[in-house]
């Protein structure tokens, strides 16, 4: 072998080494909240058993309880906002209860009061 492909070789593999000893240690001296981060909890509304299709929620369906990581686009956070409404597909034990699952229920969907509108929820045009 040629003396200068071997000495560009090992100067090349020093180069190598330096810089991976050199990347270590600003990798090993990192401060250590950055390294175990404690994980983000919310507390989301989780059925306590499985609730059929058609099923009104009540309180004792539902619970409040720690989810760690990311939240479910629509989770319900509050009990209060899903109790009396209907469950649109079936929810399993542990699963978080999702907004797009549910039926309107107790909310309404227009400024309109109820006296305003007959017996088959249409406005009656007063």
């Amino acid at each position: 072998m040629n003396k200068r492909f071997v000495g560009v070789l090992l100067f090349a593999f020093l180069v190598a080494s330096g810089a991976s000893l050199l990347l270590y240690r600003l990798l090993i001296n990192r401060p250590q909240s950055s390294r175990a981060a404690a994980p983000v909890t919310t507390q989301v509304v989780l059925a306590t058993k499985d609730i059929e299709m058609g099923a009104v929620l009540k309180e004792e369906d539902v619970k409040l309880e720690d989810w760690s990581g990311t939240v479910p686009p629509g989770a319900i956070l509050k009990i209060q906002d899903l109790v009396g409404r209907g469950v649109n597909t079936k929810i399993f034990a542990k699963e978080p209860i999702i907004e797009s699952r549910l039926s309107e229920g107790r909310r309404r969907r227009s400024g309109l009061n109820d006296s305003s509108r007959d017996a088959r929820g249409r406005d009656s045009g007063e």
